[in-house]
């Protein structure tokens, strides 16, 4: 193929957008293969061009280029540019999209929608990625610019579509597609959704209550969380009659890492200066990050754990904060997850019948800070 019959590059990047602009890359030539917009032999542009193209440094083509290389689905040739392979077109029985809120681009939904992709498409199913958000008008904007050259859609997965979402998943439910509800906050009942699969931490909180009173805590610091959300342990601890100050520091919408590190680090220190009543007992953080930023906090106020006070965190599986002695905490796992969903989701497809899976649920994993 000549330069000249080099197809248009079929999305652009987004700055603003939570992926990484290689993952933007790699993904949009990833999609646009298995929908057959490029077909086996087709030359992708080169490095310099998709640099220009996409408004981004040659870097970044570069390293998406070696990561869909590395999956099977295109070579890479010295002055023969880049091609599309021909085991790139495997035969798919159907197309199942994934569905989240823009703004809910976390760590665990990127791992939990990345398992899930694996294994769907090691089954023969074409697993597709669609992020939205609400726009000031009230409007839905569906931010995936390489939607037209999707396939016709056989199953859906919306997750984290909670309350505020309800409108959004009217509408979806009126399209005719079948599909599974995951996430938090759920309700409501609408035409063509065959589950609706909630997260319930409910057994982890239930044992760390458990734990605290056989180990006669009194005074409890939670950072984080807040009343009714999926990770508070107010509420519960309050029915033991263990008093809890709650922390909740303000992160804006879309925050990066560093300021949610920053807000744990910073509101733990306020507190413990602040000198006001008793020291607590426990610190409770209830968010990774948060509680990466509250660890450095005490080691700068020189409070040792779990000499001093004992901790508990939250915790993604592969994200969770590290300290010099294991964590207590309670763990939520991307990948055990994932792997879950995928399994019922293949079940369902496969046999027709009604989609059955247990509730999501966190480990309560008792380590050093709180033995």
């Amino acid at each position: 193929m000549t330069k000249l019959e080099i197809k248009e590059v079929p999305f652009t990047v987004k700055r603003n957008d939570w992926r990484r602009l290689v993952d933007q890359v790699a993904n949009g030539f990833r999609t646009a293969i298995y929908n057959g917009y490029y077909q086996a032999g087709d030359a992708l542009p080169s490095r310099a061009e998709l640099a220009r193209l996409l408004g981004v440094s040659e870097r970044i083509p570069r390293m998406a280029m070696a990561q869909l290389a590395e999956e099977g689905l295109v070579v890479q040739r010295p002055g023969a540019g880049c091609r599309v392979l021909p085991s790139a077109h495997p035969d798919f029985y159907g197309h199942v999209l994934y569905i989240t809120p823009e703004e809910d681009g976390s760590f665990y939904l990127n791992v939990f929608a990345g398992t899930m992709q694996r294994k769907l498409r090691e089954s023969h199913w074409m697993f597709s990625k669609l992020t939205f958000h609400k726009l000031d008008d009230g409007r839905f904007d569906i931010s995936e610019s390489d939607i037209s050259i999707y396939k016709p859609i056989d199953f859906a997965i919306l997750h984290y579509t909670v309350a505020q979402y309800s409108d959004f998943e009217r509408w979806f439910a009126s399209l005719g597609i079948p599909y599974v509800m995951f996430g938090y906050g759920l309700k409501g009942d609408f035409e063509n959704r065959v589950g609706l699969v909630p997260y319930d931490l409910s057994g982890a909180i239930a044992e760390f209550r458990r734990h605290c009173v056989s180990r006669k805590v009194e005074r409890v610091l939670q950072i984080g969380g807040g009343r009714g959300s999926r990770t508070d342990a107010a509420t519960v601890l309050r029915n033991v009659d263990i008093g809890v100050e709650c922390l909740y520091p303000h992160i804006a919408p879309n925050a990066m890492v560093d300021a949610y590190i920053r807000a744990g680090m910073d509101s733990l220190i306020a507190r413990m200066k602040s000198r006001q009543g008793k020291d607590p007992q426990l610190v409770y953080i209830a968010d990774d990050w948060l509680a990466i930023g509250a660890l450095q906090a005490l080691s700068c106020l020189r409070i040792r754990i779990p000499e001093d006070m004992t901790l508990v965190s939250y915790s993604n599986l592969g994200l969770g904060p590290v300290f010099v002695r294991s964590l207590t905490r309670i763990e939520v796992d991307p990948i055990e997850d994932g792997t879950r969903a995928a399994s019922a989701v293949l079940e369902y497809l496969k046999s027709g019948r009604s989609f059955e899976m247990k509730a999501f649920s966190g480990r309560y994993v008792v380590g050093q800070t709180f033995p």
